[in-house]
């Protein structure tokens, strides 16, 4: 699954810009290493880092994450 894809499972509220616009992958857990979270403004490298491929233990992971916070009142 692309980061993308699963910052829009765990955030439904938000829309594909606002994800590539306002945050960083990496700054979500979603990814590792290869984005500049620093960035002013948005270019072919953050799309790039949203493209990323995220593996299905990570994926499985996060969205058990989302299910143990929302049980505990933390969402």
């Amino acid at each position: 699954m692309k980061a993308i894809e699963l910052a829009k499972k765990l955030y439904p509220g938000l829309g594909k810009m606002n994800f590539i616009m306002y945050t960083c992958p990496q700054s979500l857990q979603i990814t590792e290493g290869l984005c500049n979270k620093d960035k002013k403004y948005v270019d072919g490298q953050c799309e790039e880092c949203w493209r990323q491929e995220v593996s299905d233990d990570k994926v499985a992971w996060l969205m058990e994450v989302k299910v143990m916070c929302k049980l505990m009142g933390c969402e």
